[in-house]
């Protein structure tokens, strides 16, 4: 199971959202060509929130990308992709094939934004 939003804030401000008493330092956020993540331990529901999404560089050419003079010019170019939740469980450290209804409302309410659920993970395939 996986959830989707189309929330549009940085990932540490979700994390901050989800998680109102951490610091950024208490997230685990990386990103490569693509995509960006952040790991998020909800202990009250013994999972890690794996939340990822395309950062939109990838949609720019590289000589928008070359004449950028800041990291805030970049930033206003950039239109991320939806946001994909993934609940990993901690005692299996495998995905959850079950999210609790009362954590995708808690992220719904926390994100202020609509959370579509589907069954099953996400595969993304090269074509």
């Amino acid at each position: 199971m996986h959830l989707k939003t189309s929330n549009t804030r940085d990932l540490i401000e979700i994390g901050k959202l989800l998680l109102p008493d951490a610091n950024e330092n208490d997230f685990n956020f990386d990103c490569e060509n693509i995509y960006e993540w952040i790991y998020i331990n909800v202990p009250e529901y013994n999972f890690v929130l794996n939340i990822s999404r395309e950062h939109g560089m990838a949609r720019l050419a590289n000589e928008v990308l070359d004449k950028c003079k800041s990291d805030e010019e970049l930033e206003k170019m950039l239109t991320p992709g939806p946001v994909y939740i993934f609940c990993i469980d901690e005692a299996s450290a495998e995905y959850a094939d079950m999210i609790p209804d009362s954590l995708i409302s808690y992220i719904s309410q926390r994100l202020n934004s609509a959370i579509t659920v589907f069954p099953g993970r996400l595969n993304v395939v090269a074509g």
